[in-house]
């Protein structure tokens, strides 16, 4: 039986070599492959091991939107269990590098916990230089200059320098896988990361505290596992104690902030109902004012008014006085006349003297009584001319006033707001 089955065997892999060294070697590679991943775990386990050793990867995480200040860390840091307390900071940002836009976190460098490996160039020593993330910042070299885009929030502008040099690249133990987490910015994926000095980010509090333990542990292993849970009461305890007193903090800020608020205005309403009370008051003294104006505008118009009536009356006189002179001077033209014809009589009466003794004295009495009338014209004349001179004169006192009018009406004219002024 067994030969049979030897033969069939033999006979089976004889027909079928090929597809028999085929399942031979697939059988060997995978058994040399589970050997070799049995084989090199405990050495990935150890070069994990050594590496958060030697860079102190964080143990505890604690996240507070509240702030977490120095006396958290202090009161963190005095528990028996723990080896080193940190503060950190960070903000996402849309960063301009040499090798163009990406969406990267600025953190704080800390010291004692996640400490930094240098792959190359040096550490920051000032608040505008940064080291940069050594695999994944492309096309950026030590010396190159990262500026932020104007897109990024005010807030976060405000907290970062405007530029910051590059001097080093690094590798973070926070960041030991490919990915580099997300954000509520840009295409919502980090590219990449960048730290620097705490003193060149502008913030009040920190937002995050990283804790190393004390001991040598195992990662990975149930023993690491049990004393991290059997911590984790005990800082989720300390954490609500600090969180709350950081709350009670900015509730009792806050509470003051609200009592100066009233209080200013409270201060603020009693200014505007003073501010009421002083406009009621100006309005009411330019409502006088405005009357008082009005009544002494009045006034200067009825003087006007009265300054042209005596002009117009003047003007008037003047033009009686100028008529009386002309019927005056028409009279002494006329005696005039008469005179000079009285004299030609006389003259031809002297003439015809030797004529005749009657027409002489009828002649001389003629000539008499031209000269009377010419005498009482030439008075009248007088007369007429003194009241033309006297007509004159008023009208020259008549036109000052008049021009004083006019000046007023004029000023009222070029300056419409006079009430409003007044």
């Amino acid at each position: 039986m067994n030969s049979m089955m030897n033969k069939l065997l033999g006979r089976s892999i004889k027909n079928s070599l090929g597809r028999f060294l085929a399942i031979m070697i697939i059988t060997m590679l995978g058994s040399a492959f589970f050997g070799g991943l049995m084989a090199t775990q405990p050495a990935f386990l150890k070069t994990a091991q050594n590496f958060t050793d030697e860079y102190n990867l964080y143990d505890f995480r604690i996240l507070s939107t509240y702030g977490i200040d120095e006396d958290d860390i202090a009161e963190v840091a005095a528990l028996e269990a723990t080896q080193t307390a940190a503060g950190s900071v960070y903000y996402d940002a849309i960063a301009n590098t040499p090798g163009g836009e990406l969406v990267i976190r600025i953190l704080s460098i800390t010291e004692g916990v996640n400490d930094l490996m240098l792959v190359e160039g040096r550490m920051p020593e000032n608040e505008n230089e940064c080291v940069i993330d050594s695999n994944y910042f492309t096309d950026t070299e030590i010396g190159d200059v990262i500026t932020f885009s104007d897109e990024n929030e005010e807030d976060t502008l405000n907290a970062l320098q405007e530029s910051y040099t590059v001097v080093g690249k690094v590798f973070s133990p926070l960041y030991m896988n490919t990915e580099r987490g997300t954000t509520s910015i840009g295409n919502g994926k980090l590219s990449s990361f960048m730290y620097v000095l705490e003193e060149s980010l502008d913030f009040e509090y920190y937002t995050e505290m990283y804790i190393a333990l004390k001991g040598d542990w195992e990662i990975y292993s149930d023993e690491y596992n049990d004393y991290v849970d059997s911590l984790e009461a005990i800082f989720e305890d300390t954490a609500a104690v600090t969180v709350y007193a950081r709350y009670s903090d900015i509730v009792s800020e806050a509470e003051e902030e609200l009592l100066e608020g009233e209080q200013d205005y409270a201060d603020g309403e009693q200014e505007l109902i003073d501010g009421e009370q002083d406009y009621a008051d100006g309005q009411q003294e330019l409502a006088d004012e405005k009357a008082e104006g009005e009544q002494e505008l009045a006034d200067a118009w009825a003087e006007i008014e009265d300054g042209r009536t005596q002009i117009l009356s003047a003007r008037q006189e003047l033009l009686d006085a100028e008529k009386t002179l002309a019927e005056a001077k028409a009279e002494y033209e006329e005696g005039l006349a008469e005179y000079y014809e009285g004299l030609a009589e006389y003259e031809d009466g002297v003439a015809q003297a030797e004529a005749g003794y009657g027409d002489l004295v009828a002649g001389e009495a003629e000539l008499a009584s031209g000269w009377n009338e010419l005498q009482a014209a030439q008075a009248q004349l007088d007369d007429a001319w003194a009241q033309l001179e006297e007509g004159k004169a008023q009208l020259d006192e008549s036109e000052e006033i008049y021009n004083l009018c006019v000046s007023v009406l004029t000023f009222q004219d070029e300056n419409p707001d006079i009430y409003d002024i007044l």
